[in-house]
């Protein structure tokens, strides 16, 4: 029986910031963890193509088995022992996921375990990257993984990351931080939008778009739909809202809390308990388009570079 150790990248301030509670989760879990610090670096495509340069080179060296994660990502309950046995990498298909990038990048890079066998197909990996580099910009590493996987044949064992909570199958890793009785991994990236201080490839947005609101919370579906469908009506009167909404009132706003969500029906702006950025419910994107004038549109549109 094999022992695992997670492995982890960051630069200085991201692993200052996001790195605690995976080590927390390895600690309770009783796996060993190796948090890399990299250097600051020009955009996020030069952090993303050195992290990976790190991860070949430490592959090259270890005899360990490894599972590889983003800082931020949680261990929610112990791996299962086959993943760690396993004699192949164990990989995680994108189920209900919109490429940003290209159309194949359909396997996640976190969570991925390996160990130093891999290392020539993860190094044709690396090099392959830096082939396409343009204007100081790499392409995200996801983007040639299954090409590294396919060309190299490499035998896998094949998992799933879902993107949606309507997935029907097993949801062992989600991205987001919903759990059900599956959960295994979770996979945040709300960061990506909310955090102002990290680079990110999604940039600065006003607007939460569905996915990173239904994902980052444990409220169920039928409430999610309820939700949404009141932002989109601004309906004001809590007693419409599900009866676990509290109402919290900061300076002159009554935000209504759900979870780790709070929202303000009447100007359309949502804030996630752990960031302090606000940014707008997505309803308001159909609206907007058809030049709608209500209250959340005119806030969003007296207010739509200030967000604080």
């Amino acid at each position: 029986m094999k022992t695992l150790k997670i492995v982890a990248y960051g630069t200085e301030d991201y692993i200052k910031k996001y790195s605690k509670g995976l080590v927390a989760d390895c600690k309770k879990y009783n796996y060993n963890i190796h948090i890399g610090i990299i250097p600051a670096q020009v955009n996020i495509y030069s952090i993303n193509n050195y992290i990976l340069n790190q991860i070949v080179e430490y592959i090259k060296n270890t005899s360990e088995r490894i599972c590889l994660m983003d800082p931020e990502c949680r261990i929610v309950k112990p791996i299962p022992q086959e993943w760690i046995d396993a004699d192949c990498p164990v990989v995680f298909k994108k189920i209900g996921y919109e490429p940003h990038h290209y159309f194949f990048d359909k396997i996640i890079g976190q969570p991925l375990f390996c160990d130093k066998k891999d290392y020539p197909w993860m190094q044709w990996w690396w090099k392959a990257l830096q082939v396409y580099k343009r204007d100081n910009e790499y392409p995200w590493n996801e983007t040639l993984l299954p090409l590294a996987l396919s060309i190299n044949n490499v035998k896998t064992i094949e998992n799933i990351i879902t993107y949606t909570k309507d997935y029907s199958g097993l949801h062992q890793c989600v991205k987001g931080t919903w759990t059900t009785k599956d959960t295994i991994f979770h996979h945040p990236d709300l960061h990506a939008l909310l955090d102002k201080d990290i680079m990110s490839p999604l940039g600065n947005t006003t607007m939460i778009p569905a996915r990173f609101l239904h994902n980052h919370c444990n409220i169920d579906l039928n409430t999610l739909a309820l939700v949404d469908s009141l932002m989109f009506k601004e309906i004001t009167d809590i007693t419409k809202w599900p009866k676990q909404t509290q109402k919290i009132r900061i300076n002159t706003t009554n935000w209504y809390a759900l979870d780790s969500w709070m929202f303000d029906p009447y100007t359309g702006r949502i804030k996630h308990t752990d960031y302090p950025a606000i940014g707008y419910h997505y309803c308001l994107e159909s609206k907007l388009a058809r030049r709608l004038k209500t209250p959340q549109t005119q806030h969003f549109l007296a207010n739509i570079s200030n967000t604080d």
